[in-house]
């Protein structure tokens, strides 16, 4: 090169000209880029819980005492065990995505 021909100043590629994108919110980096599936237990687990373990109606609470139109005891001490596998799997999903919030560190620009 001669002394007379003029230097860039640029000596990147051409799509480094183009102005960077901000990053979404950390909550939707988190919730939709990366832990879409851990966010999927997550709801899942609780909705299971709020809509299957968790007994709304007094009277479907049952005991030993009470049977079901076929004389079996479909919830209780002898029962299908509904609410407290339900009750776990929710907990276990939400200690698992809490602690993964809490260590997630969120891009920036």
């Amino acid at each position: 090169m001669s002394a007379t021909e003029e230097q860039s100043l640029f000596t990147g590629s051409i799509s480094d000209l183009r102005p960077k994108k901000k990053p979404p919110h950390p909550v939707v980096q988190f919730c939709f880029q990366k832990e879409p599936h851990w966010m999927f237990v997550f709801v899942f687990a609780h909705l299971l819980f709020w809509l299957v373990g968790f007994q709304w109606d007094v009277a479907r609470v049952y005991s030993d005492n009470h049977f079901n139109h076929d004389g079996g005891i479909p919830s209780g001490p002898s029962g299908s065990g509904q609410f407290i596998v339900t009750v776990m799997l929710m907990v276990v999903a939400t200690f698992v995505v809490t602690a993964k919030a809490a260590v997630f560190v969120p891009e920036t620009l």
